[in-house]
């Protein structure tokens, strides 16, 4: 590929807010199957952002929650404006980050940090 390089942000005040929970909790009443199904074709695509060839940056302005919070985790770098507001609110509803997170937060930020965010879903 000629790509050198990844930028991922967004024009809006938010970078991504995740998913819209009442969309989303449906999902849950899917049979087993066809969640893990779904799960790992998710995970995938946050897996290959992490494995690109090349550096790719998240530019955080303004929300990364849930799912966005993760997608910025993905990526060899953050950039993150003083109004970026970050967290894993999908814990306050019983939902685990399932798209890596519990995995990537330690590394970026330790496992004292990321046990209190992951815990407190802040």
């Amino acid at each position: 590929t000629d790509l050198q390089g990844l930028l991922v942000t967004s024009g809006k005040g938010v970078f991504i807010v995740g998913a819209d929970i009442n969309e989303f909790l449906p999902t849950f009443a899917r049979p087993e199957e066809e969640l893990v199904t779904w799960i790992s074709r998710a995970q995938a695509i946050f897996n290959r952002l992490e494995d690109l060839p090349f550096p790719s940056v998240a530019a955080v302005n303004g929300y990364a929650l849930g799912g966005g919070l993760e997608a910025a985790m993905a990526g060899t770098y953050r950039v993150m404006s003083t109004a970026a507001v970050v967290g894993q609110p999908e814990i306050k509803l019983g939902i685990i980050p399932g798209f890596g997170g519990t995995v990537r937060l330690p590394r970026l930020i330790g496992v004292d940090n990321a046990i209190e965010l992951i815990a407190s879903g802040r």
